[in-house]
Protein backbone atom coordinates (compact mmCIF):
# COMPACT_ATOMS: atom_id res chain seq x y z
CA UNK A 1 0.00 0.00 0.00
CA UNK A 2 1.52 3.36 -0.81
CA UNK A 3 2.55 5.44 2.11
CA UNK A 4 1.33 9.10 0.94
CA UNK A 5 -1.25 10.97 2.31
CA UNK A 6 -4.42 12.91 2.02
CA UNK A 7 -4.19 16.47 1.13
CA UNK A 8 -6.61 17.85 3.34
CA UNK A 9 -8.91 19.96 0.69
CA UNK A 10 -10.39 16.99 0.21
CA UNK A 11 -11.85 16.29 3.69
CA UNK A 12 -15.54 17.71 3.96
CA UNK A 13 -15.12 19.78 6.50
CA UNK A 14 -18.04 22.34 7.64
CA UNK A 15 -17.53 25.86 8.47
CA UNK A 16 -20.10 27.61 10.62
CA UNK A 17 -21.14 30.92 9.03
CA UNK A 18 -19.48 34.11 11.35
CA UNK A 19 -22.60 35.88 12.92
CA UNK A 20 -22.65 39.76 12.61
CA UNK A 21 -23.92 41.68 15.21
CA UNK A 22 -24.93 44.91 14.37
CA UNK A 23 -25.72 47.75 16.39
CA UNK A 24 -26.07 51.49 16.46
CA UNK A 25 -26.10 53.97 19.15
CA UNK A 26 -29.69 55.31 20.38
CA UNK A 27 -30.06 58.86 21.71
CA UNK A 28 -32.85 61.39 22.81
CA UNK A 29 -36.72 60.33 20.82
CA UNK A 30 -34.97 57.13 19.15
CA UNK A 31 -35.20 55.54 22.49
CA UNK A 32 -38.80 55.69 22.67
CA UNK A 33 -38.91 54.03 18.98
CA UNK A 34 -36.93 51.88 19.81
CA UNK A 35 -38.87 50.48 22.87
CA UNK A 36 -41.88 50.88 21.09
CA UNK A 37 -40.88 48.98 18.10
CA UNK A 38 -39.54 46.26 20.28
CA UNK A 39 -42.94 45.53 21.50
CA UNK A 40 -44.14 45.05 18.70
CA UNK A 41 -42.16 42.87 17.69
CA UNK A 42 -42.80 40.85 20.92
CA UNK A 43 -46.78 40.92 20.51
CA UNK A 44 -45.42 39.30 16.91
CA UNK A 45 -43.64 36.58 18.28
CA UNK A 46 -46.22 35.81 20.94
CA UNK A 47 -49.19 35.54 17.68
CA UNK A 48 -46.49 33.55 15.77
CA UNK A 49 -45.84 31.12 18.22
CA UNK A 50 -49.32 30.90 18.74
CA UNK A 51 -50.13 29.79 15.22
CA UNK A 52 -47.45 27.09 15.15
CA UNK A 53 -48.60 25.54 18.07
CA UNK A 54 -51.89 25.52 16.67
CA UNK A 55 -50.62 24.57 13.54
CA UNK A 56 -48.41 21.36 15.11
CA UNK A 57 -51.49 20.21 16.80
CA UNK A 58 -53.53 20.15 13.73
CA UNK A 59 -51.09 18.10 11.85
CA UNK A 60 -51.03 14.25 12.24
CA UNK A 61 -47.97 12.87 13.77
CA UNK A 62 -47.61 10.40 10.63
CA UNK A 63 -46.70 13.57 8.54
CA UNK A 64 -44.59 15.29 11.12
CA UNK A 65 -42.63 12.53 11.37
CA UNK A 66 -42.23 12.16 7.47
CA UNK A 67 -40.67 15.23 7.29
CA UNK A 68 -38.00 14.68 10.01
CA UNK A 69 -37.62 11.10 8.37
CA UNK A 70 -37.05 12.57 5.03
CA UNK A 71 -34.48 14.78 6.28
CA UNK A 72 -33.02 12.34 8.85
CA UNK A 73 -32.55 10.33 5.35
CA UNK A 74 -31.58 13.03 3.36
CA UNK A 75 -28.75 14.12 6.10
CA UNK A 76 -27.46 9.90 5.99
CA UNK A 77 -27.24 9.70 2.28
CA UNK A 78 -25.13 13.08 1.54
CA UNK A 79 -22.40 11.51 4.36
CA UNK A 80 -22.19 8.14 2.94
CA UNK A 81 -21.15 9.41 -0.71
CA UNK A 82 -17.47 7.88 -1.50
CA UNK A 83 -14.91 9.66 -0.21
CA UNK A 84 -12.66 11.66 -2.77
CA UNK A 85 -9.07 11.53 -2.08
CA UNK A 86 -6.42 14.11 -3.87
CA UNK A 87 -3.42 12.40 -5.06
CA UNK A 88 -0.17 14.07 -4.62
CA UNK A 89 2.47 13.67 -7.71
CA UNK A 90 5.46 12.15 -6.46
CA UNK A 91 7.45 11.96 -9.78
CA UNK A 92 6.79 12.76 -13.55
CA UNK A 93 8.46 11.62 -16.22
CA UNK A 94 8.33 13.87 -20.09
CA UNK A 95 7.17 11.77 -22.89
CA UNK A 96 6.25 11.71 -26.43
CA UNK A 97 3.02 14.35 -26.38
CA UNK A 98 1.07 13.21 -29.21
CA UNK A 99 0.42 9.22 -27.67
CA UNK A 100 -3.58 9.04 -27.69
CA UNK A 101 -3.14 6.75 -24.42
CA UNK A 102 -5.64 3.84 -23.78
CA UNK A 103 -3.96 0.79 -21.81
CA UNK A 104 -0.82 1.25 -19.33
CA UNK A 105 0.92 -1.89 -17.43
CA UNK A 106 4.17 -2.75 -16.13
CA UNK A 107 5.29 -6.16 -16.50
CA UNK A 108 8.85 -7.82 -16.25
CA UNK A 109 10.34 -4.10 -15.66
CA UNK A 110 8.88 -2.35 -18.60
CA UNK A 111 5.80 -0.09 -19.18
CA UNK A 112 3.92 -1.06 -21.84
CA UNK A 113 1.40 1.48 -23.48
CA UNK A 114 -1.67 1.21 -26.15
CA UNK A 115 -2.50 3.88 -28.12
CA UNK A 116 -5.03 4.71 -29.98
CA UNK A 117 -6.68 6.55 -33.73
CA UNK A 118 -6.76 5.10 -36.70
CA UNK A 119 -3.35 4.87 -38.38
CA UNK A 120 -1.48 5.52 -35.27
CA UNK A 121 -2.52 3.08 -33.18
CA UNK A 122 0.35 0.92 -31.64
CA UNK A 123 1.72 -1.22 -28.53
CA UNK A 124 4.79 0.36 -27.32
CA UNK A 125 7.32 -0.97 -24.70
CA UNK A 126 9.33 1.78 -22.90
CA UNK A 127 11.99 1.68 -20.39
CA UNK A 128 11.16 1.90 -16.66
CA UNK A 129 9.83 5.30 -15.92
CA UNK A 130 11.27 5.27 -12.93
CA UNK A 131 14.86 5.11 -14.27
CA UNK A 132 14.64 7.69 -16.68
CA UNK A 133 13.45 11.63 -16.65
CA UNK A 134 12.37 11.06 -20.45
CA UNK A 135 10.18 8.39 -22.43
CA UNK A 136 11.33 9.34 -25.90
CA UNK A 137 12.46 6.02 -27.99
CA UNK A 138 10.44 2.86 -27.08
CA UNK A 139 12.08 -0.44 -26.79
CA UNK A 140 9.61 -2.44 -28.83
CA UNK A 141 6.60 -0.77 -30.96
CA UNK A 142 4.15 -2.88 -32.98
CA UNK A 143 1.83 -1.18 -35.40
CA UNK A 144 -1.13 -1.82 -36.00
CA UNK A 145 -2.84 -1.72 -39.38
CA UNK A 146 -4.33 1.67 -40.07
CA UNK A 147 -8.39 0.03 -39.95
CA UNK A 148 -7.67 -0.85 -36.21
CA UNK A 149 -8.12 1.48 -33.73
CA UNK A 150 -6.05 0.35 -30.52
CA UNK A 151 -8.07 0.45 -27.09
CA UNK A 152 -6.95 -1.24 -23.53
CA UNK A 153 -4.22 -3.29 -22.82
CA UNK A 154 -3.59 -6.85 -20.61
CA UNK A 155 -1.45 -9.11 -19.49
CA UNK A 156 -3.13 -12.80 -18.33
CA UNK A 157 -1.74 -15.97 -19.38
CA UNK A 158 1.72 -14.85 -19.85
CA UNK A 159 0.57 -12.61 -22.82
CA UNK A 160 -0.11 -9.11 -23.69
CA UNK A 161 -4.43 -8.52 -24.94
CA UNK A 162 -5.15 -5.68 -26.55
CA UNK A 163 -8.81 -4.66 -27.43
CA UNK A 164 -10.09 -2.47 -30.26
CA UNK A 165 -12.47 0.11 -30.34
CA UNK A 166 -15.23 -0.99 -32.70
CA UNK A 167 -13.64 -3.65 -35.17
CA UNK A 168 -14.43 -6.55 -32.57
CA UNK A 169 -10.85 -7.44 -33.06
CA UNK A 170 -8.41 -8.62 -30.08
CA UNK A 171 -5.07 -9.41 -30.49
CA UNK A 172 -2.99 -12.00 -28.33
CA UNK A 173 0.74 -10.37 -28.26
CA UNK A 174 3.99 -12.00 -27.23
CA UNK A 175 5.23 -9.82 -24.53
CA UNK A 176 8.88 -10.48 -25.31
CA UNK A 177 8.90 -9.12 -28.45
CA UNK A 178 5.78 -7.93 -29.57
CA UNK A 179 4.74 -10.19 -32.10
CA UNK A 180 0.99 -10.78 -32.70
CA UNK A 181 0.46 -15.02 -31.73
CA UNK A 182 -3.53 -14.48 -31.58
CA UNK A 183 -6.09 -13.18 -33.23
CA UNK A 184 -9.98 -12.97 -31.67
CA UNK A 185 -13.10 -11.82 -33.40
CA UNK A 186 -15.22 -10.63 -30.31
CA UNK A 187 -18.42 -8.33 -30.65
CA UNK A 188 -18.86 -5.05 -29.36
CA UNK A 189 -17.06 -2.18 -28.58
CA UNK A 190 -13.79 -2.16 -26.65
CA UNK A 191 -12.91 0.17 -24.02
CA UNK A 192 -10.96 -0.70 -21.13
CA UNK A 193 -9.33 -3.98 -20.07
CA UNK A 194 -7.46 -5.32 -17.04
CA UNK A 195 -6.73 -8.67 -15.49
CA UNK A 196 -8.35 -10.58 -12.10
CA UNK A 197 -6.51 -13.40 -12.12
CA UNK A 198 -6.32 -15.57 -15.40
CA UNK A 199 -9.51 -13.92 -16.37
CA UNK A 200 -9.97 -10.51 -18.30
CA UNK A 201 -12.64 -7.87 -17.33
CA UNK A 202 -13.17 -5.20 -20.25
CA UNK A 203 -15.21 -2.15 -19.93
CA UNK A 204 -17.17 -0.93 -23.19
CA UNK A 205 -18.21 3.00 -22.35
CA UNK A 206 -21.06 1.78 -20.09
CA UNK A 207 -21.52 1.32 -16.49
CA UNK A 208 -20.92 -2.41 -17.02
CA UNK A 209 -17.59 -4.25 -17.07
CA UNK A 210 -17.54 -7.97 -18.18
CA UNK A 211 -15.29 -10.95 -17.83
CA UNK A 212 -14.54 -13.32 -19.95
CA UNK A 213 -11.57 -16.27 -20.17
CA UNK A 214 -8.77 -15.02 -22.66
CA UNK A 215 -9.56 -17.94 -24.82
CA UNK A 216 -13.19 -17.23 -25.65
CA UNK A 217 -14.05 -13.80 -25.75
CA UNK A 218 -16.85 -14.98 -28.13
CA UNK A 219 -18.82 -16.63 -25.79
CA UNK A 220 -21.13 -15.06 -23.03
CA UNK A 221 -19.64 -13.11 -20.22
CA UNK A 222 -18.70 -15.15 -17.60
CA UNK A 223 -19.67 -12.32 -15.64
CA UNK A 224 -21.16 -9.11 -16.10
CA UNK A 225 -21.17 -6.07 -12.99
CA UNK A 226 -22.71 -3.00 -12.91
CA UNK A 227 -20.66 -0.65 -11.29
CA UNK A 228 -22.50 2.17 -9.24
CA UNK A 229 -22.01 4.87 -7.19
CA UNK A 230 -24.66 4.08 -4.35
CA UNK A 231 -27.58 4.13 -6.15
CA UNK A 232 -26.78 5.40 -9.71
CA UNK A 233 -24.80 4.14 -12.53
CA UNK A 234 -21.05 5.31 -13.25
CA UNK A 235 -21.40 5.88 -17.29
CA UNK A 236 -18.61 5.82 -19.66
CA UNK A 237 -16.25 3.36 -17.75
CA UNK A 238 -12.47 3.67 -19.63
CA UNK A 239 -9.15 2.65 -18.81
CA UNK A 240 -9.17 -0.12 -16.21
CA UNK A 241 -6.43 -0.83 -13.55
CA UNK A 242 -6.88 -3.79 -10.78
CA UNK A 243 -5.25 -2.38 -7.73
CA UNK A 244 -3.04 -5.87 -6.51
CA UNK A 245 -3.29 -5.21 -2.66
CA UNK A 246 -6.78 -3.89 -1.81
CA UNK A 247 -8.84 -6.11 -5.13
CA UNK A 248 -10.45 -2.86 -6.09
CA UNK A 249 -10.51 -2.09 -9.25
CA UNK A 250 -9.63 1.37 -10.60
CA UNK A 251 -11.31 2.98 -13.62
CA UNK A 252 -11.32 6.07 -15.77
CA UNK A 253 -14.53 8.19 -16.61
CA UNK A 254 -14.33 9.22 -20.24
CA UNK A 255 -14.48 12.84 -20.15
CA UNK A 256 -13.87 13.06 -16.17
CA UNK A 257 -10.92 13.64 -14.53
CA UNK A 258 -12.36 11.36 -11.90
CA UNK A 259 -11.27 7.68 -11.42
CA UNK A 260 -13.70 5.42 -9.79
CA UNK A 261 -12.19 2.89 -7.24
CA UNK A 262 -14.70 0.13 -7.48
CA UNK A 263 -15.37 -3.65 -5.79
CA UNK A 264 -15.51 -6.09 -8.64
CA UNK A 265 -17.43 -8.13 -6.74
CA UNK A 266 -20.17 -5.82 -5.90
CA UNK A 267 -19.55 -2.97 -8.30
CA UNK A 268 -20.16 -0.26 -5.54
CA UNK A 269 -17.46 2.19 -5.83
CA UNK A 270 -15.68 2.71 -2.17
CA UNK A 271 -13.91 6.01 -3.18
CA UNK A 272 -12.83 8.13 -6.15
CA UNK A 273 -9.07 10.02 -6.83
CA UNK A 274 -9.19 13.28 -8.19
CA UNK A 275 -7.12 14.18 -10.87
CA UNK A 276 -8.27 17.58 -11.58
CA UNK A 277 -4.97 19.54 -10.65
CA UNK A 278 -3.06 17.33 -13.31
CA UNK A 279 -5.02 17.27 -16.16
CA UNK A 280 -5.95 20.64 -15.81
CA UNK A 281 -2.39 21.77 -15.75
CA UNK A 282 -1.99 19.11 -18.58
CA UNK A 283 -4.73 20.87 -20.72
CA UNK A 284 -3.47 24.39 -20.26
CA UNK A 285 -0.33 23.20 -22.43
CA UNK A 286 -1.98 21.01 -25.40
CA UNK A 287 -3.47 21.80 -28.51
CA UNK A 288 -6.65 19.36 -28.69
CA UNK A 289 -7.59 20.63 -24.88
CA UNK A 290 -10.67 18.62 -25.45
CA UNK A 291 -8.98 15.14 -26.15
CA UNK A 292 -6.61 15.58 -23.51
CA UNK A 293 -8.28 13.74 -20.74
CA UNK A 294 -7.49 11.82 -18.25
CA UNK A 295 -6.43 7.98 -19.44
CA UNK A 296 -3.83 5.35 -18.18
CA UNK A 297 -4.01 3.34 -14.49
CA UNK A 298 -0.52 0.95 -14.16
CA UNK A 299 0.35 0.03 -10.49
CA UNK A 300 4.14 -0.73 -10.73
CA UNK A 301 6.09 -3.57 -9.15
CA UNK A 302 6.35 -1.33 -5.98
CA UNK A 303 2.51 -1.03 -5.78
CA UNK A 304 2.77 2.78 -6.81
CA UNK A 305 0.40 4.32 -9.32
CA UNK A 306 1.03 5.78 -12.11
CA UNK A 307 -1.50 8.06 -14.39
CA UNK A 308 -1.56 9.43 -17.45
CA UNK A 309 -3.38 10.44 -20.45
CA UNK A 310 -4.68 11.15 -24.13
CA UNK A 311 -1.93 13.45 -25.19
CA UNK A 312 -0.57 14.24 -22.10
CA UNK A 313 3.23 15.21 -22.19
CA UNK A 314 4.24 13.52 -18.93
CA UNK A 315 3.33 10.51 -17.01
CA UNK A 316 2.90 10.56 -13.54
CA UNK A 317 3.58 8.67 -10.29
CA UNK A 318 0.86 9.73 -7.53
CA UNK A 319 0.48 8.63 -3.98
CA UNK A 320 -2.36 8.83 -1.71
CA UNK A 321 -3.86 7.00 1.19
CA UNK A 322 -6.78 4.98 0.50
CA UNK A 323 -10.01 5.48 2.74
CA UNK A 324 -10.15 2.82 5.55
CA UNK A 325 -13.25 0.67 6.29
CA UNK A 326 -15.42 3.52 8.54
CA UNK A 327 -14.91 6.07 5.75
CA UNK A 328 -15.66 3.62 2.93
CA UNK A 329 -18.71 2.12 5.03
CA UNK A 330 -18.07 -1.35 3.92
CA UNK A 331 -14.81 -3.41 4.14
CA UNK A 332 -13.56 -4.70 0.83
CA UNK A 333 -11.75 -7.81 2.59
CA UNK A 334 -15.54 -8.66 2.94
CA UNK A 335 -16.21 -8.88 -0.65
CA UNK A 336 -13.39 -10.36 -1.99
CA UNK A 337 -12.23 -10.47 -5.91
CA UNK A 338 -14.28 -12.38 -8.20
CA UNK A 339 -12.31 -15.91 -7.98
CA UNK A 340 -13.14 -17.70 -11.54
CA UNK A 341 -12.06 -21.38 -12.83
CA UNK A 342 -8.74 -20.09 -15.25
CA UNK A 343 -8.76 -21.67 -18.58
CA UNK A 344 -5.96 -23.93 -20.35
CA UNK A 345 -2.75 -21.88 -20.95
CA UNK A 346 -2.67 -21.39 -24.73
CA UNK A 347 -0.10 -22.24 -26.68
CA UNK A 348 1.91 -19.61 -28.81
CA UNK A 349 1.15 -19.41 -32.38
CA UNK A 350 3.22 -18.11 -35.53
CA UNK A 351 3.59 -14.27 -35.47
CA UNK A 352 1.80 -12.77 -38.50
CA UNK A 353 3.50 -12.09 -41.28
CA UNK A 354 2.98 -9.71 -44.01
CA UNK A 355 0.33 -11.90 -45.81
CA UNK A 356 -1.06 -12.84 -42.35
CA UNK A 357 -1.54 -9.06 -41.28
CA UNK A 358 -3.11 -8.42 -44.63
CA UNK A 359 -5.58 -11.05 -43.74
CA UNK A 360 -6.13 -9.51 -40.67
CA UNK A 361 -7.27 -6.29 -42.36
CA UNK A 362 -9.51 -7.92 -44.45
CA UNK A 363 -11.08 -9.69 -41.93
CA UNK A 364 -11.39 -6.76 -39.14
CA UNK A 365 -13.52 -4.80 -41.91
CA UNK A 366 -15.77 -7.56 -42.26
CA UNK A 367 -15.97 -7.47 -38.33
CA UNK A 368 -16.72 -3.69 -38.32
CA UNK A 369 -19.52 -4.31 -40.95
CA UNK A 370 -21.41 -6.73 -38.83
CA UNK A 371 -20.54 -4.90 -35.00
CA UNK A 372 -21.43 -1.07 -36.04
CA UNK A 373 -20.57 0.81 -33.02
CA UNK A 374 -23.91 3.55 -31.94
CA UNK A 375 -21.15 6.14 -31.12
CA UNK A 376 -20.63 8.30 -33.86
CA UNK A 377 -18.15 10.82 -34.60
CA UNK A 378 -15.26 11.74 -32.58
CA UNK A 379 -11.75 10.81 -32.08
CA UNK A 380 -12.62 7.75 -30.24
CA UNK A 381 -13.09 6.82 -26.54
Amino acid sequence: MTDGKRRPENLLMGHPPTARYLSSPVQGDGLAKNMLGRKILFDCKIILDWIICHLLAAWPIAVIWTIVSAAALSCAAASDKPPVIIPIVDRSVERPPDLFTQGLLFHDGALYESVGVYGKSAVYRWPHPAKTDRLETPELELKLPDNLFAEGLALAQGRLWLLTWREGVVLGIDPANLSVLETIFAPGEGWGLTAIGQNLWRSDGSSSIKSNSGKDFKAEPLEAVTVKDRSSKVENLNELELDPFSGLVLANIWNDDKVAAFNPNTGQVQYYLDLSDIANSERAKSNRPLDAVANGLAFDEEGRLWVTGKLWRRLYRVVYTPPTTAEIGSSTKSAPMPVIASPEPVGKSEALGPKDASELKADSNAANSLHESPKSGGPGN
